[in-house]
C-alpha cells in the first residue's frame, strides 16, 4: 500500500491509499472465508492474512477518501479515540508495501 500526497482538492487532507501494482489481494468474504483478506507481493511475496480490524482498515484505506472516519462509524466509536492506531497500521502497510 502507498499513500499519496494529499490532494488539495479533496474534502480532507487525509492521503489516499493505493494498491501497489505489485501486490495482489482478495477479499475472503467473497470466496466463503468471512472476515479473511489475503495480500500477495507478486511474483514471489509471501501471503499476509488480515482479519478483523486489519481488514477493516485495509478495506476502508483503498474504498475511502477519509478511512478513519469511514471505520471510526463502521465500529461505533470516536475517531480520535483510535486514530492513533489507525494511523499506525496504515503506516506500516505503506513501509511494507
Amino acid at each position: 500500500m502507498t499513500a499519496d500526497q494529499p490532494n488539495p482538492q479533496a474534502a480532507s487532507d487525509a492521503p489516499r491509499y493505493e494498491v501497489p501494482t505489485d501486490l495482489a489481494w482478495i477479499d475472503g468474504s467473497e470466496h466463503g472465508h468471512e472476515g479473511d483478506l489475503y495480500l500477495t507481493k507478486v511474483p514471489d511475496g509471501k501471503t499476509v492474512l488480515l482479519r478483523g480490524s486489519s481488514r477493516l482498515i485495509w478495506l476502508a484505506a483503498i474504498e475511502s477518501a477519509n478511512p478513519l472516519a469511514e471505520i471510526a462509524a463502521s465500529v461505533g466509536v470516536p475517531a480520535d479515540q483510535i486514530a492513533e492506531d489507525v494511523s499506525a497500521f496504515l503506516a506500516e502497510l505503506a513501509r511494507n508495501g
